[in-house]
């Protein structure tokens, strides 16, 4: 081994390389995290606005509503609302914030309960999907936007179980 070092070492010195000394790099630590990657997700303004579902209390006695701000500084709030019934409500409070590094992630509170976190896996015009695999369920959410409606879905990541809300712009 150490002729091989040397041999290094002499071959760097006739070309005229001079050895520098570098410090040692850091001990790298392993943990099981895994790497989010950045996916690119200029805009998502165009889930901003007042939505409810077509069948409204009224006619059925149900209805589910979702109240998005636009984005300011990397952060869109909203609000969802769902009635099933008399006396059968629930509600969600829920954000999409965008990291310094570039991530950006879907936080879930139902109840006003604990935040739940879902980073994005897909962005395009109009059509934006998160996920969290570590979640019972759900552990997908997908927005999708043509026109005036609004189409929420929630899944597991196979895609089972798969449950869709069609709002419309109100």
């Amino acid at each position: 081994m150490k002729a091989i070092r040397l041999g290094v070492a002499a071959a760097l010195a006739a070309a005229g390389v001079q050895a520098r000394s570098a410090p040692a790099p850091a001990p790298r630590e392993l943990t099981t995290t895994r790497v989010e990657p950045v996916v690119p997700c200029e805009d998502l303004d165009w889930l901003a606005g007042a939505w409810r579902t077509a069948d409204g209390p009224a006619s059925s006695g149900s209805s589910a509503e979702e109240l998005w701000m636009a984005e300011a500084e990397g952060l869109m709030l909203g609000l969802g609302r769902t009635v099933t019934g008399p006396g059968r409500r629930s509600f969600e409070y829920i954000r999409i914030e965008r990291e310094k590094g570039g991530k950006i992630h879907f936080h879930g509170s139902r109840q006003g309960g604990p935040s739940v976190a879902f980073r994005l896996v897909t962005c395009s015009p109009r059509w934006v999907t998160f996920e969290n695999g570590d979640h019972d369920y759900p552990q997908q959410i997908t927005y999708r936007r043509e026109g005036d409606v609004l189409t929420a879905s929630i899944a597991t990541l196979s895609g089972s179980n798969r449950q869709t809300v069609r709002y419309e712009r109100r």
